[in-house]
């Protein structure tokens, strides 16, 4: 496995910090906690199991934080645009 993946998993961890400051002040998407929690664990798991099932496990987790982001974003313009500004006002 290249090593690459797996700074790319750290750099995806100022991403996920992101995510996480915006979803303590607005409240957790359904399974947004377990994604999260699943990709933190994935750099301690990813080497043994990639090697093992011959599946590089680190760019799945990578699709998933953008899943994750994209819901988080989904979300957000979804509201009215005057509950947005009200947030933003805070």
């Amino acid at each position: 496995m290249p090593v690459v993946l797996l700074y790319d998993l750290m750099t995806a961890a100022i991403a996920a910090l992101f995510l996480i400051r915006v979803a303590t002040e607005d409240g957790f998407l359904p399974w947004e906690k377990t994604g999260l929690a699943a990709l933190f664990l994935v750099p301690l798991f990813s080497r043994d199991l990639s090697a093992a099932s011959h599946l590089p496990l680190a760019p799945i987790a990578l699709a998933g934080l953008l899943a994750l982001i994209a819901a988080r974003l989904r979300h957000e313009l979804g509201q009215p645009l005057a509950l947005r500004a009200a947030k933003s006002a805070l």
